[in-house]
């Protein structure tokens, strides 16, 4: 059995977890209707950056580097 089918078993909660987000403040454009949001979400697992916009649209940039 591998370390992550171990690790998998021994932690359920946590490799069963959805990834945790950093928030990013600042204006991002809605990519769908250009409505404009104040906050998007960094992922640095999976590099990219989400945001919606207030009419519940989901935007995204993959390969999104901080720094």
């Amino acid at each position: 059995m591998s370390h992550w089918e171990n690790f998998k078993k021994s932690n359920p909660d946590v490799a069963n977890a959805m990834p945790v987000g950093m928030p990013i403040f600042g204006t991002f454009a809605c990519q769908h209707c250009e409505l404009d949001t104040d906050e998007a979400t960094y992922y640095a697992v999976d590099s990219v950056l989400k945001w919606e916009c207030p009419d519940g649209h989901v935007s995204f940039a993959e390969n999104f580097r901080l720094g």
